[in-house]
């Protein structure tokens, strides 16, 4: 029994000097995730921040795009009034506001008058089928001409 005593504080000894390394280095690994979290949230915070920023300024670049643009719009599109002491009184026409064209307006009615000249028929006679026994040239960038 005395050895068995003996052989059990021996076994204790390297056991806690063991366990003491082990919560050392527990203790060293809790300290350094930690400060990982903290340098994370840190780290989030600031990229939070940053974007938060790129997107007011952004806010505020399309709004004052939209109010420059409208602006812009109604001064060209909004006639003047005349001055209603020297008209003797004649009657005032309703002001008409006229729409801006934009681009994408031009490139529809540019592509509607090319279809209106594909689906209508040709009053060109140089673009008509020939007569017996005639040539004609056809330089016409219809893709059909008609047949009569």
């Amino acid at each position: 029994m005395n050895e068995d005593k003996c052989i059990t504080a021996i076994i204790l000894s390297m056991l806690t000097t063991e366990v003491e390394r082990v919560n050392v280095n527990v203790v060293k690994s809790v300290t350094l995730a930690e400060n990982t979290a903290a340098k994370f949230a840190s780290f989030e915070t600031t990229v939070m921040v940053s974007i938060q920023n790129l997107l007011n300024n952004f806010k505020e670049e399309v709004i004052h795009s939209v109010m420059q643009i409208n602006s812009s719009a109604n001064a060209t599109t909004q006639p003047t009034r005349p001055n209603v002491d020297t008209t003797n009184n004649a009657q005032r026409k309703l002001d008409i506001v006229q729409p801006q064209r934009d681009s994408n307006d031009e490139i529809i009615a540019q592509v509607m008058g090319n279809l209106s000249q594909y689906s209508t028929l040709p009053h060109n006679a140089s673009v008509c089928p020939a007569q017996a026994g005639q040539i004609v040239h056809n330089s016409s960038h219809q893709p059909f001409g008609s047949q009569t």
